[in-house]
């Protein structure tokens, strides 16, 4: 693996994402470069950079440039944008497979890891001196969930995905687990809920929900509905009075969708 080099014109690859930057403007993601083949980049100070490594991903940044996500599908951590990947720890045994989707700004880092016992995954916290730890398993419909992954991390808190099949191939339910990596405690609301901040706050569904299941809602722009409009909550201010995400409308009422929308709330 060899020093990150400058992206230019068809190197930058296909099918890019875009999935995380920093307060000062430095962004993250990924794309195809080969055949089945991603690779991981950084935008920063005007101009791209390829992170080190093979079959690479870029999940998430923190504000100290300390980027996650996985190379050769195991999870894997970068220092700074030109630093060779470290492969975070795996548990005991084989066949272990996954990547890290957070990295809080004091460094503990959290993923999903699987194997052939747990195939739909399972969620883990890297605390910053490097233990691994396994997350409390939620529940949905009061039942402990099947599958269950992290998203991301802030200020000692993780949002996450979980899943509950009824036997016999009955409906799946979804939640959204919320880790309190201070207590080792979960909790779940049904649905997507995607972004989290660093005063333990959800966003997603047209709604915010405080610890304390304190709710606020998040109104649609005028002419859509909730039947029709698709809504995808991106971020959440840590003081909550701020939330970002974007729209489509299955009824296509928006031109252009998806179209980007802020939400002010009070304080």
């Amino acid at each position: 693996m060899g020093e990150p080099a400058a992206a230019q014109g068809a190197d930058a690859g296909e099918d890019p994402s875009l999935d995380g930057a920093t307060s000062t403007g430095v962004f993250i993601g990924s794309s195809y470069t080969g055949t089945d083949k991603l690779t991981a980049w950084v935008y920063k100070d005007g101009g791209f950079l390829k992170l080190a490594g093979t079959d690479a991903v870029a999940s998430a940044i923190n504000e100290r440039e300390v980027i996650v996500g996985s190379v050769q599908g195991r999870p894997a951590m970068w220092a700074s944008p030109t630093a060779q990947p470290t492969m975070l720890p795996l548990p005991a045994g084989k066949g272990w497979t996954g990547s890290a989707s957070g990295v809080d700004d004091d460094g503990t880092i959290v993923g999903t890891l699987q194997n052939g016992e747990f195939k739909e995954g399972q969620a883990y916290a890297w605390r910053p001196d490097g233990t691994l730890t396994k997350l409390a398993q939620p529940t949905v419909k009061g039942k402990p969930a099947m599958s269950y992954r992290t998203g991301s991390v802030r200020g000692g808190w993780v949002i996450g995905w979980a899943s509950y099949d009824e036997p016999n191939r009955g409906p799946r339910w979804i939640a959204a687990p919320r880790w309190n990596l201070r207590t080792g405690t979960v909790d779940s609301t049904d649905g997507f809920f995607t972004t989290i901040n660093a005063q333990g706050r959800i966003a997603g569904q047209l709604t915010v929900i405080a610890p304390d299941r304190t709710t606020v809602p998040l109104p649609l722009p005028s002419g859509l509905d909730a039947k029709s409009a698709m809504v995808t909550t991106e971020a959440i201010s840590d003081d909550g009075t701020t939330v970002a995400g974007y729209i489509n409308d299955r009824q296509g009422k928006l031109d252009d969708q998806p179209i980007a929308v802020v939400w002010k709330c009070g304080s």
